[in-house]
Order: structure tokens, then sequence, then C-alpha cells
């Protein structure tokens, strides 16, 4: 008999680890102890080798649902002598504790709050081991009820009892509550189930009201009534941009028989799920762009019981926030902002330490795609393929901004931040860094930003007193896709996006970037046109078409059509093509968002964007409702394929051709040049894996299609977006290598 020390990393704080090691101890007759520890969990067992081993096998088969497991060591140690196996109290060691990220209702649970005889009938606050609040509640690791917001609210006996009983399944749950000792609802004068009934007549009436829930504010209003959802908009100044739907299970599967998603739909995460569901019974202001809808379960007690009291089985529940600004989290912040659009707020008393956003992710080969990373999946680390030196903070981008603090091989990644335009979203930028680095107890020794000399995060960057190594951005987004994807090396990145600087001052944002021997060079790109406006360029499709057309020197062959078709007045042409032969307040650009905006101004209409990429994804909804995916516009090797698909796009605006072809044919055809572009380096250089990176790869028609290559070795991202949330882990993985020569240095 010898005493053997096992320690267990990963996510086993807050996932009902310690009861599952509890009772697994008693099934293998074990006699110790378990704890947590600023590591993970630590246990002290006597026993015989393989019967040892055997336990630490069924501790990696068996553990909870919630767990995520990284590593198991198992040490023999001076024996010690045991009378039987405890739970003891949380300890403080050194190392890197993993955060659990929150979690949907459980199945369980909503069973008892659909049971008139439960005690937590309807309690919108019901939670155990497998599921409910998490980081959102957490101020410090070890995970501890006395380190989380729900520390003023002291258990009753009943619950005390659950928590107290490792036969339980509130065993160590950690903000188990019931109605008599928990937090409470309330609206106005109204409280609990009063509360919630007024919310419902409220949205059944067709009425906006402000619900606090799990990490932030939603603003919700009946999905099927068309008046409440295009007031919402109009007050959001959102006229296009789709706005997620809520609704149960049993009411999604009717209309979607997609499997991945709606596995996606039910899962812990239970995220936002894009969803091709054109027959969903919503007014047609949900979204107005495209058949796919976003589609969310009411992922808490509170959601669920509101759910279930109005009378529609679909909800419109979007971010309750202003444009550009942090979702709201308290009381004090919800009456502020959101009072423009209700003077109606369902609140509750369960205070919310870190503001987290819903995640928004669709599904790609049957995988998730994440394009919003944050409540249910942050702040769940990324491994990196190599280990960091010392600790490192990475400042992301300036728009859909995340931090990522990175020691060893972990790659901490926070939740979605935002664009740092404002100072309400450059303060939470703020407060995320404070509160990541408090939770996980690391001190930064080194920081890396982006190169662009004017954003917030490279201000505050130099502002810190550490060493600052700058990364120029499109890199940034190929190391992040690497990162995830396990690749050091020999690495074709095809990066397409709106904006990044370039190293030679310049616009990029459609890059074929090579890592060959640790060296990165830029051996294509798309055309480089002018942009008129600088960065209002962006919010001017119209004035960047024009752009386009002079670059390919086609632009009076289509004056007619701009003008008559598209409404641009004959005086502003001329006052861009003036800028642009001028050189005033224009830049050169690669951006292949720029690329798409145009011809989305073409094929839509819309030539101003109203919101990032407004024109390009009202094309791809365009796209996706095409009866016709694939139509041979041009030769896709050929040195004028750009100018051609501009003259394709225009001559069949002119023809007055379906638009809905015309996109699914812009788009194909741009599938079918990347891909001869990837193969053409690839053969050339002599590599072989390529990661594709960047904003327009939410585009889900090309995404979709360009994995569907089977002959390439294409990698896409997996836990983080391929957007600018992607920034800050690409910067942390760029900081693994101690020497990398980019573009010739």
């Amino acid at each position: 008999m010898k005493t053997f020390n096992i320690k267990v990393k990963g996510i086993v704080q807050g996932v009902g680890f310690r009861p599952f090691i509890f009772r697994l101890a008693g099934t293998h007759g074990l006699k110790g102890f378990v704890t947590n520890s600023s590591s993970g969990v630590e246990i002290e067992v006597n026993g015989e080798k393989q019967q040892i081993e055997d336990f630490a096998s069924d501790i990696q088969t068996k553990c909870p649902p919630l767990a995520h497991i990284i590593e198991v060591t198992i040490e023999c140690i001076p024996f010690r002598e045991f009378e039987m196996f405890s739970i003891e109290p949380s300890k403080i060691t050194s190392g890197i504790t993993l955060v659990p990220p929150d979690t949907a209702l459980c199945d369980e649970c909503a069973k008892e709050m659909d049971d008139p005889a439960d005690r937590r009938y309807n309690y919108p606050f019901t939670n155990c081991t497998n599921c409910g609040p998490r980081y959102s509640i957490i101020k410090k690791m070890p995970y501890d009820r006395p380190d989380t917001t729900m520390s003023k609210f002291r258990m009753c006996p009943s619950c005390q009892k659950e928590y107290d009983d490792p036969a339980d399944r509130r065993f160590h749950a950690q903000p188990n509550a019931c109605p008599v000792c928990g937090p409470m609802v309330y609206l106005g004068k109204n409280a609990g189930q009063d509360a919630i009934d007024h919310a419902a007549e409220i949205i059944d009436s067709g009425g906006i009201i402000a619900v606090k829930g799990l990490g932030g504010y939603h603003l919700i209003c009946d999905a099927t009534q068309d008046i409440p959802v295009k007031t919402l908009r109009n007050l959001k100044k959102r006229p296009d941009k789709p706005l997620a739907v809520m609704c149960s299970y049993e009411t999604i599967q009717k209309y979607c028989d997609d499997a991945p998603s709606l596995k996606l739909f039910c899962s812990p995460q239970a995220p936002i799920v894009i969803m091709k569901v054109p027959d969903l019974p919503v007014s047609a202001f949900a979204n107005p762009m495209s058949p796919n809808v976003g589609c969310i379960a009411p992922y808490t007690p509170l959601h669920r019981v509101l759910m279930k009291t109005c009378k529609s089985d679909f909800l419109i529940a979007t971010s309750g926030n202003r444009k550009d600004e942090p979702i709201a989290k308290d009381e004090r912040e919800a009456e502020k902002a959101l009072s423009e659009f209700t003077s109606h707020f369902l609140h509750h008393t369960r205070p919310i330490h870190n503001r987290v956003d819903d995640s928004l992710v669709s599904v790609v080969d049957g995988m998730p795609y994440v394009m919003r990373r944050a409540r249910g999946f942050a702040p769940y680390p990324v491994m990196l393929p190599s280990a960091v030196n010392g600790c490192v903070l990475a400042l992301g981008a300036h728009l859909k901004n995340t931090i990522t603090i990175a020691k060893d091989n972990y790659a901490f990644v926070s939740q979605y931040i935002g664009d740092l335009d404002n100072p309400d979203t450059c303060e939470f930028f703020e407060e995320t860094i404070d509160k990541m680095k408090m939770l996980y107890g690391l001190e930064p020794d080194s920081v890396v930003c982006d190169m662009h000399p004017n954003y917030h995060s490279t201000g505050f960057a130099e502002s810190l007193g550490l060493p600052v190594q700058r990364v120029q951005h499109h890199i940034s987004h190929m190391m992040a896709c690497m990162a995830e994807n396990g690749l050091k090396d020999n690495v074709l990145g095809v990066v397409l996006d709106g904006t990044g600087l370039g190293t030679d001052g310049t616009i990029w944002g459609g890059e074929f970037l090579l890592m060959k021997n640790r060296k990165i060079s830029r051996p294509q790109h798309l055309p480089k046109v002018m942009q008129p406006g600088m960065d209002g360029g962006a919010k001017n499709p119209g004035r960047m078409l024009i752009s386009y057309l002079h670059h390919f020197g086609i632009l009076e062959r289509y004056m007619e059509t701009l003008t008559k078709k598209l409404f641009i007045p004959e005086k502003d042409i001329k006052l861009t093509v003036s800028m642009i032969e001028k050189n005033i307040n224009c830049i050169p650009t690669t951006s292949a968002g720029r690329l798409f905006e145009s011809l989305g101004a073409a094929v839509t209409g819309v030539t101003k964007n109203l919101f990032e990429a407004h024109s390009a994804m009202k094309m791809e909804g365009l796209a996706h409702s095409a009866d016709r995916k694939y139509h041979k516009v041009t030769d896709t090797d050929s040195d004028d394929f750009y100018r051609n698909v501009f003259e394709y796009t225009l001559n069949s605006v002119q023809a007055n051709e379906n638009p809905q072809i015309i996109a699914a044919d812009i788009h194909s055809n741009f599938v079918k040049h990347i891909i001869f572009c990837i193969k053409n380096i690839c053969n050339i250089e002599e590599v072989g894996d390529v990661v594709l990176s960047g904003g327009v790869f939410q585009n889900l028609f090309l995404t979709k299609e360009l994995t569907k290559v089977s002959r390439l070795n294409i990698h896409r991202h997996k836990a983080v977006p391929p957007n600018d949330s992607c920034i800050s882990l690409g910067q942390a993985y760029y900081k693994t290598y101690s020497k990398i020569r980019n573009f010739g240095s």
C-alpha cells in the first residue's frame, strides 16, 4: 500500500468534479481526499499502483459532462494514513486554474422547474453542478461561493443540505439557491412570478422590455409581430442587420432538420445558431437580408419561465446596448443606456461580475464555426503549439476587440469586447484586462499590439511600461488560425478582411501570406485600388464601386447603370474620380472587404453601408437563396479575373438579371479563383497547409465552398472567430517564436 498524489488540470472547478471524485473513490474502495487548488484539482489516495492507474483512467473517461481534462499526473509520495475519503477545503498553490464558462440550464433542472410540486417550480435561478452561471459570477479562483457574486445570498437549510450531501446533484454547487434564499426578479413594484407575468403581458401586447440575463441585458419583444420588431430596429438604428430569435428546442426542430445545428442549439454553450429556416413563422423584419436566422434557446431559467408565460413561441432577444457600446450589466447601466428603447425593465438581484454577450455560431462541415466568442465559450483557453516565454498580454485589434493573456501553452482569449471607438467600450477593454489578470493570478511581463499607431490598444500598450512588440494585422490573423490548428511553419495564409495597416503604409485586406522556414512573405494579393475618403470608404461601397470601375478602365461604360439603377448622382461620380486622380484623401487598398462591398452595392443597390459589410452581407443572403450555385463567368486563372467579374456584374444588373443568380455567380467564381491561387502558390513553394482567416470568412457561402475542396489541406478557425476577434490570439502566438523574418527583413 502506497500514497499517490494525482493532479488534474483543465476545466475541473465549478463542474461537479470534486463530488464526482468522491463517488469514484468510493467505487474503487480508496481512502484519501480531493481538493481544489490554484492549478486544478488535487487528489491524495492510498492504494496499489494498478488500482490507482485504473482510478486515474476512470477520471478521464467518466468525468462530468462540463469538465474538460487537459492533463492527469500521478506521483508516488511519502506514505500517509487515511481513515476515509473526504472533500477538503480549497487551497492556494502555484499554477493556473482554468475558469469554467457559463452553461445553459440542464434537463434535470428544467424538469424540476416544470413540476408544480417541486420547490423550485418556475424559479428563475435554478441551477446545479451541471449547469448555470460560472464565469459571469466568479471574482477569483479557486471557485468557491465566497469568491462569487452569490456570496451575498446565504443558503437556507434545504439548500445547505443539498450542498453538503455527496449523493445530491447540487453537492458543492456554488450558485445553489431557491425561492427562499436566492436571487429574485422584479419589475417596478412587482416581484417574483408577478413580475414575470407583467413582463409577458407587455411583450404580448407588442411592447419591448429589457431583461437582465446571465451576462447582461437583452431587449426582448414578440418576434411574430411586425410593429415591435420594426420599432426595435428603428430604435437601435439597425434597419437590416439580423436580430436573434429565441424559441424552444421543441419549436425549432419543426422548422430545421439539420442535426448538427440542432445539437449546437441545445448544447451547454447554447449560442445563437445561424440556421437556414426560410419557413420560420416570424416577422420578415427579423432578418430582411437572408433565409438564415440566428436562433437561440431560452438558456437561463429566467428566459425559460418568460417564454412559457408569453403567448408567442418566438421572441426577439437582442443584446441590450446602444450601438457600439458594451452590453449593459447592472440596473444603473441598463436604465441609463436602454431607456431610449423601453421604460420596462425586468431586473434581478444576482450581480454580474463579468459581462458576457451571447456567442454566435454557425455549422460548417458538421462542426461549429464561431462568429462571436462569448458566453459558453469564454474564457476557455486555446492550447498553443509552442509555449510563450514569460507571461504575455496581447491587446488585439481596434474593431471586434478581444484580449489574450498567454502563459506556457495556455492562451486565455477573453470574451468579445467590441469596437474601441467610444469611451464605454475602452473602459470595458481595460476592465477585462484587470479582471482576467486577477482571475488567473497572472501579471504580464511583455505586451503585443497591432502596428497601427492610432489604435486605442496601441496607445494603451505603450502606457504599461512593459516591452512592446507590434505585429502586422494580417500576420496576426494567419498566426491565430495556425495556433488553433497546431501549425508551426510552412503554411500559406489566405487572409481576407476589410482593413489592416500594411508594412508599406497602405491598407491591406486581400492577402496571400507565406510562412516558410520561419520567414513570412507576401507572394500575392488582391487588386490594389484607391480607397476614396480613407476610412470612410468602408461606409461608402458605392464610392468604392466607382473606384474599382475606374481602376479597370470601364467606368464610362457603366455611367448610366450607376446613375439610373443605383441612383448615384453623376456629380458624386465625378467628385470621386477627381479625388482618385488627384490622390486627395485617398489611400491604396487590397481589401477583400471593400471588393465584396462594391460588388454588393451593384447587386443590391446598397451604396451606403448602415453597418459593417452591409452591402456584402445582403449580397451573401441573395446567394444563399439562389437555385444555381455555379456558373462560369470568366476563366479563374485569367489575369483580368477581377475586371471580368465586375463587367459580368454590371452587365447583368444592366440586363435586369435575377440578383440571386448574379450573387451566387460572383461568390462561386471567386471561390474557384482563390482555389487556383492557392494551388499555384502551394505548388511553387512546396507547402501543404493552408489557413483561412479574416472577417470575409464570416461569409458562410465562401467558407463552406472553400472547405469542400478535399484535395487541399485547408484549415479554418475552430474556437475563435475568423474576424478581428482572433487578432489577440495571433499576436500571443507570434510571441512563441524567438525570431521570424517578415517581408524580406
